[in-house]
């Protein structure tokens, strides 16, 4: 009987992950300054409205004789993909358009050399709604050696709603992560 109860009262407490019940800020690392625009490396938050990553695989072998499986491989994720949410100031899309200037030269058609201001960390701070509305931190997501690996695209017309066209989807690669 004590089991039952037990198990009775841990199904009563149990609260439900909801994957869409956050807010979600990012704070780029400010110890390098972006040319051209700086604001964002004085740790200004953007606004995430998604993300989406893996935390990596297990590549398994079944032994010939015991049959049973081993560990073969780790396979590394090494990609998120972030919905970012533009505000007023086009700030997202000034920030990773200056990003992409550490990489290629667009007037003289050549590529930049040297490692400054080419790779960024990211600090994506995750919060969720308690019943009086207030935020309560959920966990930090910390990613480091980022560098975007898909267009950064602007949408506007006057066919879109305000929705679409603040969100910006961009993929990036990365060194490492980890969670606080």
């Amino acid at each position: 009987m004590a089991a039952l109860t037990t198990n009775l009262n841990t199904l009563l407490d149990w609260k439900d992950f909801s994957p869409n019940l956050f807010e979600a800020t990012a704070i780029f690392d400010g110890s390098e300054a972006t040319p051209g625009y700086t604001s964002l490396s004085t740790n200004k938050q953007l606004r995430i409205s998604g993300i989406s990553f893996a935390s990596g695989s297990l590549e398994m072998e079944r032994h010939p004789l015991t049959r049973k499986f081993l560990v073969k491989n780790y396979v590394w994720e090494n990609t998120v993909t972030i919905t970012w949410r533009e505000d007023e100031n086009l700030s997202v899309w000034k920030f990773h358009t200056n990003w992409l200037k550490e990489f290629y030269n667009k007037s003289t058609d050549t590529y930049v050399i040297g490692a400054t201001n080419k790779k960024k960390d990211v600090s994506i701070q995750l919060q969720t709604p308690n019943i009086s509305g207030e935020l309560n931190p959920l966990m930090v997501l910390r990613f480091w050696g980022m560098i975007p690996s898909s267009a950064v695209n602007l949408a506007l017309g006057w066919d879109m709603s305000s929705e679409d066209g603040s969100k910006i989807e961009i993929t990036y690669n990365f060194d490492g992560w980890d969670y606080t």
